[in-house]
């Protein structure tokens, strides 16, 4: 009982953290590459010439399965060939800290023959970073985009162009635009002017009302 018990919190917790990878996605539709075909060389287990999918991205690492098995994988900045038996249907894209990405190819209406050269553009979405905001005074609360971090100084968020907001009662709103970078992290010298009380005289007729 005990061993059914802590394999479900296990599976539990799998799918809680699957959940939470950022995901991948395919760019504009997949073209077929007319003026490229695969060399002779390229076969697979049946001495078939391979097809090939080329996969464009601003990421590098991936690694990839196929039901059939992969033929081969040629690797270059940006670029990868994947060469694949001509009758496969599905590509798995895997990339360390991401969801993989199955790659139905009837969905994209690739329909791979030996020799042909298809083109997949891939990206995924930016993982969050760790983020310190240091202001003074150290419990004013932060705003990114409109939404309230708290009065913390550690943060999650998606790397990019922020507007961040820094209020507390008897400061002045602080109002600021920042870059968030896997490098650029941290974010310090955030001081709120501390609001000056003024004398002010009011008169009123009659002096007795209540103001």
């Amino acid at each position: 009982m005990l061993w059914k018990s802590l394999t479900f919190l296990l599976v539990l917790y799998m799918n809680a953290t699957a959940q939470q990878l950022p995901q991948m996605r395919v760019v504009d539709t997949p073209r077929l590459l007319r003026n490229e075909m695969v060399g002779s060389q390229h076969r697979d287990a049946n001495n078939r010439i391979a097809a090939a999918i080329k996969i464009i991205s601003d990421m590098d690492g991936f690694t990839y399965q196929s039901n059939n098995g992969i033929v081969e994988v040629e690797r270059s900045p940006g670029v990868d060939i994947v060469y694949l038996q001509p009758d496969e249907r599905v590509l798995d894209i895997h990339q360390s800290g991401y969801e993989p990405l199955k790659l139905i190819l009837s969905e994209y209406d690739i329909k791979l023959e030996s020799r042909q050269v298809w083109e997949v553009k891939v990206t995924g979405e930016k993982k969050p970073v760790p983020v310190t905001i240091l202001s003074t005074p150290s419990d004013a609360e932060k705003i990114l985009d409109g939404k309230s971090l708290g009065t913390g100084e550690t943060f999650i968020i998606i790397p990019g162009k922020h507007e961040l907001r820094l209020r507390k009662a008897g400061y002045k709103e602080l109002v600021r635009t920042i870059e968030v970078s896997e490098r650029q992290t941290l974010f310090r010298d955030l001081n709120l002017q501390e609001v000056v009380p003024v004398m002010v005289t009011i008169q009123s007729t009659p002096r007795e009302a209540d103001i």
